[in-house]
């Protein structure tokens, strides 16, 4: 009796450890995911910056280096000097769609 409740209790603990495993490697992508697409957001912003924009929305992508990213962009004028920008960094994450969302201010000079 005693060897059933010892093997019960330790069949218990084990499945609580696979699935705070399962739970931890979930988390750990997802974190890798928003972090890479803060990046990669943070590098579009400065590209556009750079570059330049048209207002309304636009889509893009980040090539054949991170293909299941994607963006959106909406610029927008606020004021005579003032644009409002919003950048959605899009990606798919186990089926299903996640994303992040940056948005800032550009002043014309």
């Amino acid at each position: 009796m005693e060897i059933l409740v010892s093997v019960a209790i330790l069949s218990i603990g084990i499945v609580i450890l696979v699935q705070s495993l399962s739970s931890a490697i979930r988390s750990n992508e997802l974190s890798g995911n928003v972090v890479l697409a803060t990046l990669l957001g943070q590098q579009s912003l400065w590209q556009i910056k750079e570059k330049g924009y048209d207002y309304g929305v636009t889509q893009g992508n980040f090539g054949t280096e991170y293909p299941n990213f994607h963006s959106e962009m909406e610029a927008k004028n606020l004021l005579a000097n003032l644009d409002d920008i919003k950048l959605k960094i899009i990606w798919t994450e186990r089926g299903q769609e996640k994303n992040i969302q940056i948005e800032t201010l550009v002043a014309k000079h």
